[in-house]
Parts: structure tokens; sequence; C-alpha cells
């Protein structure tokens, strides 16, 4: 089995109008076979197109769970903020995703590697 692997990323709000903003991917193959856990947080001192997580520091949970439980829709999905707080213009929040392969109750059995397939991870602002 693999080891956890994090990647961070920093997400800032540029509409100027209050909205709330959710996250929600595309569907995701396997997905029973990878556990996630997304965590709100701050503190990213270099947020780059590596995702390192340097300095992130963690506050609320967002998800916690298999990755074939993650919601697809923008209605089903995530807050952006803990809570479902409204985005103001310039808002912004790091977010870390830890993912690590679920335990294999029948080792040695597969022959074949497994993987999420291609999709991606989408936050989207809306207001009413």
């Amino acid at each position: 089995a693999n080891g956890p692997t994090a990647a961070c990323i920093r997400v800032t709000y540029s509409g100027s109008l209050a909205s709330a903003v959710k996250l929600y991917s595309s569907a995701i193959t396997n997905g029973s076979n990878f556990h996630l856990k997304v965590e709100r947080g701050s503190g990213l001192s270099a947020p780059a197109a590596n995702m390192n997580c340097t300095g992130f520091s963690a506050s609320t949970t967002a998800f916690d769970a298999t990755l074939d439980t993650f919601p697809t829709t923008y209605a089903a999905g995530l807050d952006g903020k803990a809570g479902g707080a409204a985005w103001s213009s310039s808002d912004s929040i790091d977010y870390r995703f830890t993912i690590y392969t679920v335990d294999d109750s029948t080792p040695n059995a597969h022959t074949t590697a497994v993987d999420t397939g291609a999709h991606s991870f989408t936050w989207e602002a809306q207001n009413n």
C-alpha cells in the first residue's frame, strides 16, 4: 500500500457579489478504493503549481471519506467555507487534499494497478 499523498491549493474569489462557493468533482472511477480528506485552512507560504503544503494550517475538515461518496454536482457540493459562509471579493481559503489507498482485505490478490481515472475538482460560485 502507498502512504498518503498531500497537495495544497489556494482558492481566491474575485467576484463582486457575496456568493456561496461549493466544491465538487466529476465522476471518479474506482472511488471506493481511495480515501480523501479535504481540509480548509490558511497559511500557505508559497502556493504554487507544484501544490506544496508549506505553511498550511488546517481549521476545518470539509470531507473525510472514500472518493465514491464525493459530491458530483454544485447542489450537493461541499461548502467552500465552513458553515456555508458567503464569500466576498478577494476572500481566499487554502485547501489540503490528502489521498491514500483503502486497505485491501485480500492482499496480493490483484495483478493490475488501480487508479482513479481522470477527474477534476471544481469550485463554483453562485449568487442567489
